[in-house]
């Protein structure tokens, strides 16, 4: 009987020790949250979904400020409930894809902003994504819907339509010198006081926009467009009308968020409302970046490189990217 009994003791021993060997030879991936921006966020979970997707691994979920809004939050493998199982394994914090090695047993961590991936989003000869790529792009779109839907934007009919997301800073970033730059050239010390200074192309000038948008209307000739202004912007008002004053085509109308506009309003609904338009007007925001995936745009254009003329900034090159033109997306 105690022969028996200590047989059956030493199978479940053997065979908890297996388990725990077989987890311990199993990789898996995180992500460190780069900050509370809710852009910079979905993108540090998508880079590393992309990666688990890729080699196999097991995603462990981080909640990130508006995450419990998304589908993404829908997931068993927390990695505050699952961390313990993998304790044992090297960690590595990854800034190279090379870095990886699948015969180890490893804790992966990624860092938005540190990490260098290979492109991850290419075409063939018919630009179409090519087909592992497609499927993962289209787990990445469910994974970032909002698990209680929104009421679409009401867009009108026959008419394209653009999203314009202009980054202002609205209270929570630095201000911005293109916005009211002063007569004389400011000394480097203090022209680091400004966002647009550290980060240009995440804050482009208004005449971007202009540009942007009245390309958009040379192209699409004889229709109308419709132009709506995602922005944390306080007075997305007056950025309309000084867009349409400096557009002066009757083929153009405009709309924003009439109350409330902020930089932490309705931030999970901007996000998904973007995916609506047919052509996508954006800056190097994370925000609009990780949107991007949301939609099947006709258009997408963002900035490419700058030079400031004293005080004043310039884009000087834009990234076109259309369904017709075959070419890689940039989004991380």
């Amino acid at each position: 009987m105690f022969h028996k009994k200590y047989q059956s003791t030493m199978i479940l021993f053997l065979l908890t020790m297996q388990y725990m060997t077989m987890l311990a030879q199993v990789n898996a991936i995180t992500y460190e949250l780069p900050s509370g921006r809710f852009g910079e966020n979905v993108l540090a979970w998508a880079m590393a979904k992309w990666i688990s997707h890729k080699y196999k691994m097991q995603l462990l979920y981080k909640p990130f400020d508006y995450s419990d809004q998304l589908k993404l939050h829908k997931t068993n493998y927390t990695f505050d409930r699952m961390y313990k199982k993998y304790v044992q394994q090297k960690r590595i914090v990854l800034e190279n894809e090379r870095e990886f090695t699948n015969n180890s047993s490893t804790l992966y961590s990624i860092n938005y902003f540190h990490v260098h991936l290979e492109e991850w989003c290419t075409y063939d000869e018919g630009n179409v994504l090519k087909s592992n790529e497609a499927a993962i792009i289209e787990e990445l779109k469910q994974h970032i819907q909002p698990l209680v839907p929104f009421d679409p934007l009401p867009l009108p009919a026959n008419t394209i339509t653009i999203a314009l997301h202009v980054r202002k800073g609205g209270g929570f970033d630095l201000p911005l010198l293109s916005d009211n730059p002063p007569e004389e050239t400011l000394p480097p010390q203090q022209r680091e006081r400004y966002d647009d200074v550290r980060f240009p192309l995440k804050f482009p000038p208004d005449h971007y926009y202009i540009a942007q948008v009245a390309y958009l209307a040379e192209f699409f000739k004889d229709q109308k467009l419709y132009v709506h202004i995602f922005t944390d912007d306080k007075n997305p008002a007056a950025l309309a009308d000084r867009y349409a004053a400096a557009l002066n085509n009757e083929r153009i109308s405009f709309g924003y968020r009439t109350s409330g506009n902020a930089h932490d309003a309705q931030v999970v609904e901007d996000f998904v409302a973007l995916g609506q338009f047919d052509c996508l007007i954006r800056p190097d925001s994370a925000f609009s970046k990780a949107a991007q995936l949301l939609g099947n745009y006709k258009v997408i254009i963002y900035p490419a490189s700058y030079t400031w003329h004293g005080n004043r900034l310039e884009i000087t090159k834009v990234t076109i990217q259309m369904q017709t033109v075959a070419q890689d997306m940039h989004l991380f």
